[in-house]
């Protein structure tokens, strides 16, 4: 015996609710990237040749960081072979922080 989380008839109240979590995930993931985009962020410079790379920063917000990327690229050649990325810098999940006091 199957279950029916709706009525097969009325695939207009189906679709509502399909629509409805689509557009409720849209605006979740819209609100965590405009708060990632006010996280600082490091500009991550990589060289293609040998695969190192080094930061600079940290930055204020992500805006920050891009102008200093697009600052470097600027400043270098192509047949240097860099790439320059912006990344975020989470905060510390709430598991790895210290407790002070505890035994």
């Amino acid at each position: 015996m199957t279950s029916q989380l709706w009525n097969k008839e009325d695939d207009g109240a189906a679709d509502a609710f399909l629509h409805a979590v689509a557009h409720a995930h849209l605006r979740i993931a819209q609100t965590e990237e405009e708060r990632e985009k006010r996280l600082p962020h490091v500009v991550v410079c990589t060289d293609a040749g040998t695969g190192h790379y080094s930061l600079d920063g940290p930055y204020a917000d992500a805006a920050s960081a891009a102008q200093a990327a697009q600052e470097e690229r600027q400043r270098t050649t192509d047949d240097l072979g860099l790439t320059f990325t912006t990344m975020p810098i989470y905060p510390p999940l709430e598991r790895d922080q210290p407790t002070y006091g505890s035994a």
